[in-house]
């Protein structure tokens, strides 16, 4: 063995090395995957239901144009606050040192969806749903809305606007929706709904397709940030989260360049998400005023304080249970490695 590892070149030695923590991540994934379902169907369907019967006693006061006007402010709101995010991801992974073995731990789920595997989210739907970099956005918006004054039903459609976000993403990396059963991943369903946004504009696998381009090696070259959106505004966004990625890679490398570490640099990105939701939320709750203003008059039942904590539960889950078990054996080796983009376009990737 030990004349075997002297004929690898160092790359050689790197990729095995990378390919194991990538097997061992996908190992300790998949053995907690009835944990995140449950958390998906809290998340998900239960708070779900509750903000979609809160949002209607406000629709039930106004027109279906004013609600239509309203509902159309939240998605382009959603759109800078999911591209922001986006942005933030991508700052987040531009410090992982690519020649080395990442840790298993929640984090690195965008890195091996980007690098890796882009499939992850059809291997592992509920992991993707309920995993950490979501769970931050959850934790955002009941947490900041609720410290700025943000009406509760402007969070709770903030919520399911992200939600969709999410499942639009999963849209772009899943091959098949074939299943009948209303609570599988793949059910048809799901699979019609966002391709009708797709024919309407909503949604661009092709664009989505040139966002995957970007190899390791050009990780700081990442752009098209926004997976769902209106089809004008996003073009405007777009730019905007270009600068703002501009901005924090001019940061991470000051930081960089004069020594400090990989956990400063990460604190950096975690400050700037949460200034990004100080500036946003404030000027989203003046235009909801401004524009909006019989919301208000609206009372309902505001739950973002137990929802926070039920996140922070959430966002500990994804931190320990990766650890709780361990294995120095990888998952099966024979899962398909996906490496290059198919001329598809929705995202497949193969040998």
């Amino acid at each position: 063995m030990a004349e075997m590892a002297q004929l690898l070149s160092p790359r050689k030695i790197v990729l095995n090395a990378r390919e194991e923590s990538y097997q061992r991540f996908v190992n300790h994934e998949q053995k907690a995957v009835w944990v995140k379902i449950v958390e998906f169907y809290i998340r998900h369907v239960f708070f779900g239901m509750f903000y979609i019967a809160t949002i209607w006693t406000y629709f039930e006061t106004i027109s279906w144009a004013r609600a239509l006007l309203f509902t159309i402010f939240m998605l382009n709101v959603d759109c800078v606050f999911f591209g922001m995010n986006h942005v933030n991801t991508h700052a987040y992974m531009l410090m992982y040192d690519i020649n080395t073995i990442e840790p298993n731990g929640p984090v690195p789920y965008p890195f091996w969806h980007h690098y890796r595997n882009p499939m992850l989210f059809e291997l592992l739907p509920h992991q993707y749903r309920m995993g950490i970099t979501g769970l931050m956005a959850h934790f955002y918006i009941d947490l900041i809305g609720y410290c700025t004054g943000l009406h509760p039903i402007v969070s709770y459609c903030l919520m399911l606007a992200w939600f969709a976000d999410y499942w639009t993403h999963e849209y772009y990396h899943t091959k098949k929706y074939r299943s009948l059963n209303p609570f599988s991943p793949q059910f048809v369903g799901v699979g019609l709904f966002f391709g009708f946004f797709e024919c309407i504009g909503f949604i661009d696998c092709h664009e989505h397709d040139l966002h995957h381009k970007v190899d390791i090696n050009h990780m700081d070259e990442a752009d098209l940030w926004i997976d769902f959106g209106m089809p004008v505004w996003k073009t405007i966004i777009d730019p905007v989260c270009d600068l703002l990625f501009y901005g924090l890679k001019k940061v991470i490398n000051f930081f960089k360049a004069r020594g400090y570490s990989k956990k400063f640099n990460e604190n950096v990105v975690v400050f700037a998400e949460f200034a990004e939701g100080f500036v946003l939320f404030p000027i989203v709750g003046y235009l909801q005023k401004r524009w909006f203003p019989e919301l208000d008059e609206v009372e309902v039942t505001d739950l973002r304080v137990p929802s926070t904590f039920i996140t922070f539960i959430f966002v500990l889950n994804s931190f320990f249970l990766p650890w709780l078990w361990g294995s120095d054996r990888p998952a099966d080796k024979n899962q398909t490695k996906l490496t290059l983009p198919t001329q598809n376009p929705k995202i497949f990737f193969e040998d």
